[in-house]
């Protein structure tokens, strides 16, 4: 997304220049890998989600290697 994690800490602290990121990103469609814990608190459960990766799609690839996928699966058969 162009951005690091030093600065996605930063704007959790001081958020001036979250609006141009978002702006920035808008309309971009992104794979996200997330970690997600869950704890328990006085009996309420509660996620916490931790972003891994995060990559733009490149639908070209994407649909090749799909393509591929049902090439081998139906070759299988």
């Amino acid at each position: 997304m162009g951005i690091t994690e030093k600065d996605v800490f930063l704007l959790s602290i001081e958020p001036t220049d979250l609006q141009e990121i978002c702006g920035r990103i808008s309309g971009h469609c992104f794979q996200l890998s997330l970690s997600i814990k869950t704890d328990y608190f006085n009996g309420v459960q509660r996620l916490q989600p931790i972003l891994i990766n995060s990559e733009e799609i490149q639908y070209a690839s994407a649909c090749k290697e799909a393509l591929t996928d049902i090439q081998a699966l139906s070759a299988s058969k």
